[in-house]
Order: structure tokens, then C-alpha cells, then sequence
């Protein structure tokens, strides 16, 4: 009998976690913490509970009007439409249930996630957060590909080259570390243009 209860009080357990989708989250209401979260979440296959504090993220920054709030934010949900985990198990999930975002469904989810990115490119260039600026355009190419636009993800590849060398420009100091495979960040730029089929400058 006490076996029964033991299960029974365990399989209690699992049904409430399950129920929570951010489970073992920290509460907070730094919409920045929030975002480094649902990032972290998102590398976890927990793509609910990421897409909850996003939206939750951007609430908070038109409350507060925060430029690099909605860059942050427009940029990590960038991302999070690019995700692998609506091809695998949390797919029929977002068929059934669709995602916060109205506008967005399996279909279109690498269109959006580009909208957002170019809407955060657009902020950090403004600020000159050139290192992010590359960043988010290299990313803007992996989207592009996955369109199979392969034109526009060159011409992302290259800006995102441009903004590195303006970051570098600016900062010399602060040069990206690449895995010693890739050698420069040039280097790395360079493989992804190969594989898109990128021209060369005439």
C-alpha cells in the first residue's frame, strides 16, 4: 500500500512539473535576464517556456522604451524561429497550438525569425554595437539559406564581415576568438559563402 502512495505522490510530482514549462527558472523581471534564459532554454528543447519570456521580455521593454531592450529581444526571438526543435518532437505542438506570435506558423517561421533579426540589426547599428550587428547578420544568412535565398544570405555574410571589421576598427582590442579549425573569423565567413555559392566580387 505504501508502495501505491509512493507512486502515486511521485506521478503527482511529474504531472505539476510538466505543467510548469519553465521549471527551475529563476523569476525575474530584468527583461535581459529573461531573454538570457529563454536563450538558455531554447538550447535545452524547451522552446514554450522560452517563447514565454521572450514575449514577456518585450512587454517590458515598451514599457520602458528601451532601445536595447528591443534589440535584445527582436534578436533572441530571431533565433528562437530558427530553432531545430520545431522539426523534431515539439513540432505537432506548434502545429496544434501555433506560436504567441499570430503571424508566424511552421511555414513562415524563417521569414519572421529574419524580420526580427533585421529589426534588431537596425537598433544595434544605430548604438554601433558593430560586434552584434555581425552577429545577427551572420545569422541572417543561416536564415536565408534555410529559404534557400542564397543571393541575400551573401550579402549577409558579407555585412556581417563589414561589421566585424568596423567593430575591429573601433575596438581593436576586441577581436573574436575562433575555434583553431576556422583560423580568422574571415576564414569562417569564407565557408559559409562557399557552401551558399557565393560570387566573387568582379
Amino acid at each position: 500500500m505504501k508502495q501505491r502512495s509512493f507512486a502515486a505522490s511521485i506521478t503527482l510530482v511529474l504531472m505539476l512539473i510538466s505543467g510548469c514549462s519553465a521549471v527551475g527558472v529563476v523569476k525575474s523581471s530584468d527583461p535581459h535576464q529573461k531573454l538570457a534564459d529563454a536563450d538558455a532554454l531554447v538550447d535545452q528543447n524547451r522552446p514554450t517556456a522560452a517563447e514565454r519570456l521572450i514575449v514577456e521580455s518585450l512587454a517590458i521593454c515598451k514599457e520602458t522604451n528601451d532601445k536595447l531592450c528591443f534589440a535584445d529581444a527582436y534578436r533572441i526571438y530571431g533565433l528562437f524561429f530558427m530553432s531545430n526543435s520545431f522539426s523534431g518532437q515539439w513540432k505537432q505542438h506548434y502545429v496544434q497550438n501555433g506560436f504567441a506570435e499570430p503571424s508566424v506558423n511552421l511555414e513562415n517561421r524563417y521569414s519572421k525569425a529574419i524580420e526580427y533579426l533585421q529589426k534588431s540589426r537596425s537598433i544595434y547599428t544605430q548604438t554601433a554595437n558593430y560586434d552584434i550587428v555581425s552577429n545577427v547578420s551572420l545569422n541572417m544568412g543561416f536564415a536565408y539559406e534555410a529559404l534557400g535565398d542564397n543571393p541575400s544570405a551573401c550579402t549577409a555574410y558579407d555585412e556581417s564581415l563589414r561589421a566585424n571589421a568596423e567593430n575591429i576598427r573601433i575596438n581593436p582590442s576586441k577581436k573574436i576568438v575562433m575555434p583553431e579549425k576556422y583560423g580568422t573569423f574571415e576564414n569562417y565567413i569564407q565557408i559559409q559563402k562557399n557552401r551558399a555559392l557565393c560570387k566573387s566580387p568582379a
